[in-house]
């Protein structure tokens, strides 16, 4: 077992190294050293069980790790393979003028997201708020940069200077790509999840840039009240009240109720880099954060963990920045147009969003129909399409029963 200086094994003791053989097994007198104070776990559990990394997580988020070397653990994917897999990226997101009008420019005038540059407050409030996650390519996680610059004069120093030239390094753009199994054949790529490591530098600098941004959609009603996902106050509770609402008028009034959950196909990963663009320049969000938007995505790329170690650099040309803390807020901005052209075909709340779920609601059956046809319509024209495997809608009557009704999401 391979830990930091503040995990002991009572019952195998040695000292940490960095060439100890890893074991895929903790012992029952696993504990954990903080003072005086000792954690006992469960007994005996393995690096897949979820009560250690619940308790991991908590307890020694800053300096516990534990690599493995099993086979069922570690990618199996040979390079050739990977390589094969891979696709070219949509370069446009529609074919006509008149679905290119789906991102209308901003008919008022707005303050830029960047007005000013960092301080070093808003630097070291970044610092605090970041849990230690895994480092990028670089290997230096955010306990290295609050002991290297604790009071983030420095980093402050350099995200100004990436603020005035309206770009980052290239390594930034970079990131280190892992491969997790999620079951079935582990010789189909399809079958294996990628999570990307960037530079926690890069991420503390993104941070600080969301941290601009996240508030500035409310200020002019940028995104449509429908949306809930990556805001900044938590909106889930208002979706449930909304359903519960209408559920409780169907059954009161004996009316009709129809509802489809709709769920995008990998939505995260298929949006292209030029329509991010589109969705910033409609936005009207200034000069300085669109050109550093569209330069962090210009010519960014990743090196996969193969059997065989990394990948030759991949350029990737869709999707958004996996772990960067203002991916979520840019989803939003570039899904917004389909949510406010359902929402404007009714006088009521009939569409909700967290992300990339959606929910509809509508009265009757033909409506439903209609709207799932826009949905499907409005994605397709910005590269996104639905699964209709994971889809589903609920028909509820309050006068007749109604049984099962097909609804046709091509």
């Amino acid at each position: 077992m391979q830990t930091s200086p503040l995990l002991s094994l009572s019952r195998t003791p040695r000292p940490p190294s960095h060439d100890a053989p890893v074991d895929d097994e903790i012992g029952p007198t696993t504990t954990l050293n903080r003072s005086t104070t000792s954690f006992p776990l469960t007994p005996r559990m393995t690096l897949s069980d979820s009560s250690l990394i619940f308790a991991l997580k908590f307890l020694l988020r800053e300096r516990a790790f534990c690599p493995s070397k099993s086979p069922l653990l570690r990618c199996g994917l040979k390079m050739g393979l990977i390589s094969m897999t891979q696709r070219p990226a949509r370069n446009s997101i529609a074919g006509t003028d008149d679905e290119r009008s789906i991102y209308l420019p901003a008919d008022d005038e707005r303050v830029d997201v960047i007005e000013h540059e960092f301080s070093p407050t808003e630097v070291a409030r970044a610092f605090r708020s970041s849990e230690n996650t895994a480092p990028g390519p670089d290997r230096l996680t955010y306990h290295h940069w609050r002991s290297l610059d604790p009071s983030a004069q420095v980093l402050t120093r350099i995200f100004n200077i990436c603020l005035h030239h309206q770009r980052v390094p290239q390594v930034w753009k970079d990131s280190t790509t892992i491969l997790l199994p999620k079951g079935g054949d582990p010789l189909l790529p399809t079958n294996w999840r990628p999570i990307a490591s960037s530079n926690t530098i890069y991420k503390l600098f993104m941070k600080c840039v969301a941290e601009r941004f996240k508030d500035w959609p409310l200020r002019y009603e940028v995104l449509s009240s429908s949306q809930k996902g990556f805001m900044p106050h938590d909106g889930v509770l208002e979706h449930n009240f909304l359903m519960h609402k209408r559920f409780e008028d169907a059954r009161t009034t004996k009316k009709e109720l129809c509802l489809a959950w709709l769920d995008v196909t990998n939505a995260f990963g298929s949006i292209p880099h030029c329509a991010i663009d589109e969705a910033l320049c409609a936005a009207k969000v200034g000069d300085t954060f669109r050109n550093l938007v569209n330069f962090v995505y210009e010519d960014c790329g990743t090196r996969l963990l193969t059997s065989e170690g990394l990948s030759p650099h991949i350029k990737i040309g869709a999707g958004i920045k996996q772990g960067c803390p203002l991916s979520g807020l840019l989803f939003n901005l570039y899904i917004d147009p389909v949510l406010r052209r359902v929402r404007s075909n009714s006088n009521c709340h009939n569409v909700l969003a967290f992300a990339d779920d959606i929910a509809l609601l509508e009265d009757s059956p033909s409506s439903l129909q209609n709207s799932i046809d826009i949905v499907f319509d409005l994605l397709h024209s910005i590269g996104l399409r639905l699964n209709p495997t994971k889809s589903m809608t609920l028909h509820i009557s309050g006068v007749t029963p109604v049984g099962t009704r097909n609804f046709v999401l091509h």
